[in-house]
């Protein structure tokens, strides 16, 4: 989306904040509101039959969260929840709906909804087909996704999840997750501190999670 476009939907809506740990949508609630994140992070899970709280994505400043459930006039699929403290511009059904009607951003917003049903599904998919370490893996790079800055050896990531927060994600054991970092770590590929990645060759952890390298 160019900046102008941008800087019109924001103009759209109304400023709230939330705090970390803050819950923005409930999986199952009516599609109520449209939320275009301005700072911070959020998640999106979603409760899975197996009971497993599955890790769909993370989005942070310049994504959209809700509209799927708004432009579908559905309930929503998922549970968006802030990471950090977040700064959202929020737009009713009727706001977003009249946005959509009248101006250039309909074509980019519903592109966008269309590419982030997909990830979604992809996710899914890796969920229920791949080892342990790869969907780890993959979950890792989307963290490093969404942190918005070039990727540098060296480089912090905050995660902003515990060992035991990584593993409900992908529907793992904690001792499953610990043994994976171990091995990225043993592979100079990364150092990991409290609920923090330091990135230490992006190159190879993109391989790793193409599966073209494994994790020993």
């Amino acid at each position: 989306m160019s900046d102008h476009l941008w800087r019109d939907l924001l103009a759209h809506g109304t400023r709230h904040t939330y705090e970390a740990r803050e819950v923005l949508v409930h999986q199952g609630d009516a599609g109520h509101q449209v939320a275009v994140i301005q700072e911070g992070r959020v998640k999106i899970t979603r409760a899975e039959v197996n009971g497993v709280e599955a890790l769909l994505a993370v989005r942070g400043a310049g994504e959209l969260v809700g509209e799927t459930a708004v432009i579908e006039g559905e309930d929503s699929p998922v549970t968006v929840t802030a990471l950090r403290p977040c700064q959202a511009s929020l737009f009713t059904p009727s706001q977003f709906a009249a946005l959509l009607g009248g101006s250039e951003l309909a074509l980019p917003v519903l592109r966008y909804a269309v590419s982030r049903r997909a990830e979604a599904d992809e996710i899914r998919a890796e969920l229920s087909l791949l080892p342990v370490s790869l969907r780890l893996v993959r979950m890792l790079l989307r963290f490093i996704d969404a942190a918005g800055a070039p990727v540098r050896a060296g480089a912090h990531v905050d995660l902003e999840m515990t060992q035991e927060d990584l593993a409900r994600a992908i529907g793992a054991s904690r001792s499953q997750v610990a043994a994976t970092l171990a091995g990225l770590r043993r592979r100079g590929v990364l150092s990991t501190g409290r609920r923090r990645l330091i990135v230490r060759d992006h190159t190879v952890l993109q391989a790793i999670g193409a599966g073209r390298f494994a994790v020993r």
